[in-house]
């Protein structure tokens, strides 16, 4: 069974926000918050879903911290 073309971006953008978070910058969290909202978007279609609730869950606690520190 192959992976929903909206599942692979989601996962390639995971990834790249894992580098970016490797070394934190203000550009990269600025980045990071970028495809979490990309990602957020992608998620919203599914909502209701196990997976999809979970991912959010995530996403709004990244959220918080970056807001916590004052780059939201």
């Amino acid at each position: 069974m192959s992976m929903k073309p909206e599942a692979s971006y989601c996962l390639k953008e995971l990834h790249a926000i894992k580098d970016l978070l490797k070394n934190p910058t203000r550009d990269s969290i600025a980045q990071t918050l970028k495809k979490l909202k990309t990602i957020e978007i992608q998620i919203n279609y599914y909502r209701g879903y196990d997976a999809a609730e979970e991912a959010l869950i995530h996403i709004n606690r990244l959220k918080d911290m970056a807001r916590s520190h004052g780059f939201l």
